[in-house]
């Protein structure tokens, strides 16, 4: 049995864009405001960014943090293109925390499933 694996949809450019539905995304790595003292993060965290008409990059993300590595951005701001959005976690004494993010059809999925490929997206 072959194991399952993450297959890209879509294409990013060497410049971290991709276009999707008409409309051009950019992942962009960047401090954020860590707390409502104004206090940044000490590193740069990935987010989607929305690519303006001009070709200019919109200054607030679309996104939440998708972290630090940029692989796993890429594979997050993928899901966000295509419509995923972040959920709350689910807890169980079998799996323990399990972070969720919803399809577009609104059903949940722990997103270590989804980016391991054994969740299709």
């Amino acid at each position: 049995m072959t194991k399952p694996r993450w297959k890209s949809r879509i294409r990013w450019t060497d410049q971290d864009q991709t276009t999707h539905d008409g409309k051009t995304y950019e992942l962009w790595a960047h401090g954020f405001v860590a707390d409502d003292r104004g206090n940044h993060s000490r590193h740069d965290e990935y987010f989607v960014h929305h690519v303006l008409p001009n070709g200019q990059t919109h200054p607030t993300p679309l996104s939440h943090a998708l972290g630090t590595n940029k692989r796993r951005a890429l594979r997050l701001a993928e899901l966000f293109v295509l419509g995923w959005r972040n959920a709350p976690g689910s807890r169980s004494p079998e799996h323990g925390y399990r972070p969720m993010w919803r399809n577009p059809d609104g059903k949940l999925h722990p997103i270590d499933e989804v980016l391991s490929g054994a969740v299709a997206h």
